[in-house]
């Protein structure tokens, strides 16, 4: 939950999700991908209105099942396109359905259908509801649109005195000048947070608004947030309460609800994957997005807006239907999609706008949920599409108009379906040196972009964003036009730079909807060279922040994202710098030494969720607010090594309180008392575990420190460090433990620290190497973390007994922490002796290299050597727990493409490790790269005593910590190879055989040719049947592997893949021992793959980028990679022999760590 909680809660309207994606990529209709056969299940309801009333409309039964094929059409082609789950439908008119359609299954591979009574979460279209209860307040006299919000909140406070003029109309209209949204308590797991909007409230005392209220309209959550206290203030009951009484009571919605208790199961659409949207989670951001609805109860609240009187007067739905833009600041043209009414997202929707229709629009995304609500006031017409998984409100729209214009067309409104939208104009002359001078440089938008506008020598524009630490082209090529876009051919897209009141905007036009329209919006903003960053600044970057200001009144513990903020100083333009919290990462500009302020003022959506970035001193500690959010300095934290701390209930300026930080040592336990709230991190920040009980707990940890050494475990009591107290060096930390008082008598944090078997003590850190932090020494063994994911890496150096010993020492904390969770994990699932015997027998099998290894870590580590044998076999138990062992096959892949494909002529080899992807989740974070420099031992009869076999070669292995056998590696002469499950094709096992892990780990260390690798594996036994891969800088193969034969199958035109069963069609001496698998069986990876090697992209200038990109994308996006708690992509490897260059990661852990195996296998 961690890592998605934070985007889930970014609730959109369908502006920013949608022209998010747009800008990263607009070709999406343009683009071929293979996806796995859908199985769309379609229920087509049809219904025919007899009584027809004043704002009726009448259609016979053919023109509904005209309008019932354009719909069914429509969500088809977006379902198979997307790979949404369930989508449902329905036309209105006053008096109720029209028409509707329910697709797909409620939870996907269940069988269940959608109906018009299943609920969906409709996201932003909650909004429309808030706008609703308070224009009954207004109705009823007891709400002023233009009256300030203190009247009605007068414990609403902020920062800048110009909060004192923010109206309950510039709430409804996103004009109030609020920075953005509270992200922590929005969403939430085991547990709802019923106050959230008051927290909202209490968030704006320390922020400063981003504009003078009423000047310009951007997006903000936090404003309806604020109304759903108003309304509560107001009319004397809960927001809850209020919209069940007077809204969904009122028109009879009785299946709509608040989150305020779990869905009842098979009520719902579930989200897939499952994981997006737990079944214990709660969206609290009521008044924001909180509302969950069916399509049925959505056609009779869009009834309403036809019918005054029903639920709002006519007044107040014509005020709610108004522009309310008029007046404000806009760079642009007003063909703009979000013209904001009173909760509308636009008062006039452009797609109906183009045939000459009137209609208003609400849209919301959660990333798992879309929605949209369409409202034609004249015709008396609705429509309302809700879906599921990987839906969104364009998509929603789109379908939508679609079903609106078809029934136009059938009642005569409309004489034909509308013509696509003609894309392009004719050529002009070069833009001028002054034109490109004014567009040429760095633009920033929000949600975080950064982008840059390039002119080449023929005065065409490339548009680049930066992703990571590279520019990639986003559109390229553009010509300007006539009307004085930008655009090329083969885009359908459009871009202007249009400079007003002295800045300069950047503007994106493109297709919508049923295209026959275009959207425009202002997108990002010229970033100007200022002054140089000021020292007080550039002291705060490239340091952690801590945040310090959880949710200590929640009863949730799930972390809504990493607790850390590190600002960064811009190096593209002088005087900015970028910092990133759980809502993204913002460019704010210093304007003193103490505030970095928000600066983008572009209006309706690219300039949402900003904050300032502020420097305050608490208690003589540093502290930087991010908002509403505080976090300490990383730096001033005191450290406990052993004894009791004693923690102070301490409060900010704004009667808050803050969160107290420690250092923890490499591993110990401590006991807590009387905290509300404490949360403990490893060294990484990655959450351990957390607590909100005053009572008293206990939690043990290890972390990875490079001088931490056991200390005494006598119980002293310490008072708690002053900052100036604390060193620099912290090395030593072993995780991060914060706490928050329960009351004034504060806590205290007792610490045992664990003494390891053997007294270690790791020497200092080695020298630096490219992507690697460098972090301890132990004998002639290295360890480094990875600069991307924080992951171990090691160089070891000596023999095989040696280097274990130097793996114990350097590994011992993540070793430890380790063990301790898969032991539980294993134990809780039914680990018994009989496991713990196969374990043994397995590791009879293992060379004495390996032996010697695990012996020698035993002797350091921490751990006994019978620890080390489970914790190297746990990823084989794991799965046997996870499923039926019959039915525990892999689903691993390998690729790999070389000259004539890559544009540099150099082999890529891409490898995906299947398995259990859920169970194995939780331990992505010890995924490590050992690098094995053996060398002959200087004592002869040690060596022949414990059977070594002499010199070896160096290699480097790529496992979780602690398991010493291997699937994934490449050896110091370039040889790579990894090891794929065929069992699909050959169930049979030898169980004679030497497990085949560790003769790839032989094999590896002996092999000194590509063919000498080939034939090793070719001409050796193996307990099971297996597809391996291997690749070196010059070549590829795939030797398939049955128990009773091996073939060895060439790459062909560059290009070369496995996956788990083998090739089609089937070898023809192999015919009757195999099983034969039909074409697209177990998978549609194949199917992938064969369309990705056959597409234009691959033939020539592949890349190091694209192969990442490739495996990026799962079998749905055209890819390789599985999702999927059974089976599911756990680990991933790219190798470039040539360079001997490795890059690994945990899938959906982290970005990928890069490694140059140079400097690790240097003998």
């Amino acid at each position: 939950m961690d890592k998605k909680l934070g985007s889930a809660e970014r609730e959109h309207g369908e502006s920013v999700d949608e022209l998010s994606k747009e800008r990263n990529m607009m070709c999406e209709r343009k683009a071929s991908g293979c996806s796995a056969q859908q199985r769309i299940l379609i229920v087509l309801m049809l219904f025919v209105l007899a009584a027809v009333s004043a704002f009726g409309v009448s259609f016979s039964d053919s023109q509904i099942e005209a309008i019932a094929q354009e719909g069914s059409a429509a969500v088809q082609s977006i379902m198979e396109k997307k790979h949404a789950t369930a989508v449902t439908v329905v036309l209105g008119d006053a008096n109720g359905i029209i028409w509707q359609g329910a697709y797909g299954e409620i939870e996907q591979g269940k069988g269940a259908l959608p109906t018009e009574d299943t609920l969906f979460g409709i996201c932003s279209v909650s909004k429309t509801f808030t706008a609703a209860a308070v224009m009954k307040l207004v109705d009823k006299g007891m709400v002023s649109l233009d009256e300030p919000v203190v009247t009605y909140i007068p414990d609403f406070k902020m920062e800048d005195p110009r909060y004192r003029d923010i109206t309950v109309r510039m709430l409804l209209n996103h004009s109030s000048g609020l920075p953005g949204q509270s992200i922590l308590g929005g969403m939430t797991q085991g547990s709802p947070y019923p106050t959230y909007a008051e927290r909202v409230v209490r968030a704006q005392a320390s922020q400063y608004l981003k504009f003078e209220p009423g000047t310009n309209a951007v997006y903000t959550n936090d404003g309806f947030s604020i109304l759903e206290v108003l309304v509560k203030r107001v009319s004397g009951m809960s927001f809850v309460d209020f919209v069940q009484r007077e809204i969904f009571d009122v028109l009879g919605m009785n299946s709509s609800r608040f989150l305020v208790s779990q869905l009842p199961k098979g009520s719902f659409a579930v989200p897939n994957p499952a994981d997006d949207f737990p079944a214990d989670s709660y969206l609290n951001m009521y008044g924001t997005g909180g509302v969950f609805s069916s399509v049925a109860d959505m056609a009779k609240f869009a009834a309403s807006f036809l019918t005054p009187g029903r639920l709002l007067s006519a007044e107040s739905i014509r005020k709610m239907g108004e522009d309310q833009t008029k007046n404000m600041f806009y760079p642009i043209g007003r063909e703009d999609a979000f013209r904001y009414g009173l909760g509308w997202d636009s008062y006039s929707q452009p797609g109906m706008a183009a045939v000459g229709i009137d209609a208003w629009q609400k849209g919301g995304d959660l990333g798992f949920y879309g929605a949209t609500l369409v409202v034609l006031p004249k015709e008396g017409l609705t429509a309302t599409v809700l879906g599921a998984s990987n839906f969104s409100s364009s998509d929603a729209g789109a379908i939508a108009e679609r079903v609106l214009l078809k029934a136009l067309v059938e009642e005569g409104r409309l004489k034909a379906m509308p013509k696509p939208w003609p894309l392009y104009a004719a050529k002009a002359a070069l833009p001028d040196f002054r034109e490109r001078a004014m567009i040429a440089g760095y633009y920033a938008g929000m949600p975080y972009s950064l982008t840059r506008a390039v002119f080449d020598d023929e005065g065409r524009l490339t548009i680049e964003a930066k992703q990571g630490e590279s520019w990639v082209p986003s559109f390229a090529l553009l010509e300007k036009r006539v009307d004085g876009w930008y655009s090329n051919e083969n885009l359908p897209v459009s871009v202007k730079f249009v400079p007003h009141e002295g800045k300069v905007f950047y503007v994106i036009r493109f297709p919508s909807g049923y295209e026959h329209y275009v959207t425009s919006a202002p997108l990002a903003q010229k970033l100007d060279s200022g002054p140089a960053l000021p020292e007080a600044w550039k002291t705060r970057c490239d340091t952690k922040w801590l945040l310090s200001s959880d949710l200590v009144d929640a009863e949730d513990t799930s972390v809504a994202a990493s607790p850390t903020i590190s600002p960064q100083e811009l190096q593209e333009v002088p005087g900015y710098l970028t910092a990133e919290a759980m809502d993204g990462p913002q460019i704010l500009k210093p304007i003193d030494a103490t505030t970095a302020a928000m600066w983008l003022s572009i209006p309706v959506a690219f300039s949402r969720d900003l904050k300032d970035l502020r420097a305050e001193t608490i208690q003589g500690a540093s502290y930087l607010r991010f908002g509403a959010e505080l976090y300490r300095d990383s730096r001033t934290v005191p450290t406990i090594e052993a004894g009791t701390a004693n923690i102070p209930l301490v409060q900010d300026t704004y009667g808050a309180q803050v969160g107290q930080w420690l250092r923890l040592p490499v591993s110990g336990t401590a006991k807590i008392s009387g905290a509300a709230l404490w949360r403990l991190y490893d060294q990484n920040f990655n959450s351990i575990t957390s607590s909100r009980s005053d009572s008293d707990g206990e939690v043990t940890w290890s972390g990875t420190a490079a001088d931490a050494e056991a200390e005494s475990t006598e119980q002293k009591q310490q008072d708690f460090k002053k900052p100036e107290d604390v060193a620099e060096n912290h090395g030593g930390t072993g995780a991060w433990l914060v706490v928050y008082a329960s009351s004034d008598s504060g806590a205290t944090v007792t610490l045992r620290q664990k003494a390891s078997t053997e007294n270690v003590s790791l020497g200092k850190a080695p020298q630096k190497l490219p992507g690697l932090v460098p972090v301890a020494t132990f004998g002639e063994g290295s360890s480094y973390r990875s600069e991307t994911g924080g992951y171990t890496v090691l160089s070891l150096k000596g023999s095989w007994h040696e280097m274990g010993r130097q793996y114990g020492a350097l590994a011992a904390a993540e070793l430890q922490a380790f063990y301790a969770a898969i032991e539980e994990d294993l134990v809780a699932r039914g680990l018994s002796e009989e496991h713990r015997d196969a374990i043994e027998a397995t590791y009879q099998t293992y060379t004495p290299e390996m032996k010697q290894l695990m012996n020698g870590m035993a002797e350091t580590s921490g751990l006994s050597l019978a620890e080390h044998k489970l914790l190297d076999a746990s990823f084989y138990l794991l799965p046997d727990f996870v499923i039926e062992a019959a039915q525990a096959r892999a689903a691993c892949s390998g690729i790999s493409v070389s000259s004539p494909r890559t544009a540099d002529g150099k082999l890529y080899f891409a490898r995906n490790w299947d398995m259990t992807q859920g169970a194995m989740r939780p331990y992505l974070r010890y995924m490590a790269l050992v690098a094995f420099n053996p060398t002959q031992s200087e004592n002869a009869a040690e060596s022949d005593a414990d059977g070594a076999t002499g010199p070896s070669l160096a290699f480097a292995n790529v496992r979780p910590i602690g398991q010493v056998y291997v699937e994934t590696g490449i050896n110091e002469r370039g040889v790579f190879v990894e090891l794929n499950n065929g069992s699909a094709s050959d169930p049979n096992t030898n169980p004679e055989a030497r497990f085949s892990v560790a003769s790839l780990f032989e094999f590896l260390r002996t092999s000194e040719t590509f063919d000498q690798m080939v034939q090793n594996i070719v001409n050796t036994p193996m307990d099971a049947s297996y597809i391996i891969q291997v690749a070196s800088a010059e070549r590829a193969v795939s030797v398939e592997k049955p128990t009773f034969d091996a073939r060895v199958i060439e790459q062909h035109d560059g290009a070369l893949y496995a996956l788990n069963n083998f090739a089609r069609p089937t070898y023809e001496p192999w015919k009757g021992k195999i099983v034969e698998l039909p074409d697209n069986a177990y998978d549609d990876r194949q199917v992938c793959l064969d369309k990705m090697f056959a597409s234009q992209e691959w033939q020539r200038g592949v890349n190091l980028a694209m192969v990442k990109a490739m495996m990026d994308k799962t079998i749905q996006q055209g890819g390789p990679a599985v999702e999927g708690d059974l089976f599911g992509t756990v680990l991933q490897v790219i190798v470039i022999p040539e360079d001997m260059k490795l890059l690994f990661r945990g899938y959906g852990y982290s970005d990928w760590a890069e490694v140059d195996l140079r400097g690790l296998l240097g003998r």
